[in-house]
């Protein structure tokens, strides 16, 4: 499970909103896939308190132990670390490693202040999150993650 804390309530539409202003603000709005990895290296953040520094850091993975990824914010800048080899299988395409990856980038983008780690293990619901879905700052960045990825045209289609 991956550590959880309240944030200002959203609701999904909200999220998913948010998630599509920074697919414009990297310009992959229309790209599919979309390359999340370029999105992370580009240096850039779109925050809710205005475009930020990214450091996108690649970390051993003895380093990270049991955590796949961690957003930091420190003074204006968005630190986002990951694992080496969660890295390396996102370049292969490979669909968990690019939501850890999508739903890194949801932090930096929404939240601030506490650091967030993402545990290997993660799965499923936290505490939090299925008793106050809107406050918690994992389902938020689950949903942000989801959109960002997925090509919402498609997405109208199949899931309205």
């Amino acid at each position: 499970m991956s550590d959880d804390y309240y944030v200002a309530k959203r609701k999904n539409k909200e999220i998913r909103a948010e998630a599509l202003s920074a697919k414009t603000f990297y310009k992959t709005e229309k790209r599919r896939p979309v390359n999340i990895i370029r999105c992370l290296g580009s240096g850039r953040i779109p925050t809710r308190r205005g475009c930020k520094t990214l450091i996108y850091n690649l970390v051993n993975d003895d380093e990270m132990g049991s955590r796949d990824g961690k957003t930091e914010f420190v003074a204006d800048t968005v630190v986002i670390s990951i694992k080496r080899s969660v890295h390396q299988k996102a370049r292969w395409g490979d669909g968990r490693a690019r939501m850890t990856l999508a739903h890194e980038l949801g932090h930096g983008v929404m939240h601030d202040g506490a650091t967030m780690f993402r545990k290997s293990d993660a799965v499923g619901p936290t505490e939090l999150s299925r008793t106050s879905p809107w406050e918690s700052a994992e389902h938020q960045a689950k949903v942000f993650a989801s959109a960002f990825l997925i090509d919402d045209e498609r997405r109208i289609i199949f899931f309205t």
